[in-house]
């Protein structure tokens, strides 16, 4: 658990997120303003991992057919995922987002 002002931040972040690039830049900068908060370093951390698997899932449905199913049931996941990443940052809890969360602890900075 973690205080309400570093919850309540981390899951703005969640949602600074449906505004897109600018989203992700508010995010960046709410990040660097704030990057001695463990919490919210580690939900951001969270977020780039799925930012970063929506540009893959993006390019992947460049390929006809295959890719297109590929990132539409890729696209239902990571919607399903990003929700749960801002549930558990409103309530003030460190959890992994499954399968792709644990390449988040890889960023070092």
């Amino acid at each position: 658990m973690t205080d309400d002002n570093s919850s309540t931040i981390a899951g703005i972040m969640y949602l600074l997120t449906l505004l897109s690039v600018i989203g992700v830049i508010i995010d960046v900068v709410i990040w660097a303003s704030k990057k001695d908060d463990k919490f919210i370093d580690f939900h951001f951390k969270q977020l780039l991992v799925m930012w970063i698997a929506g540009i893959i899932l993006g390019i992947i449905s460049m390929i006809p057919i295959l890719g297109w199913i590929v990132a539409v049931v890729g696209g239902i996941a990571l919607f399903i995922f990003w929700i749960m990443g801002m549930i558990h940052a409103f309530k003030g809890e460190a959890i992994e987002v499954p399968f792709i969360g644990k390449y988040a602890s890889l960023f070092k900075f």
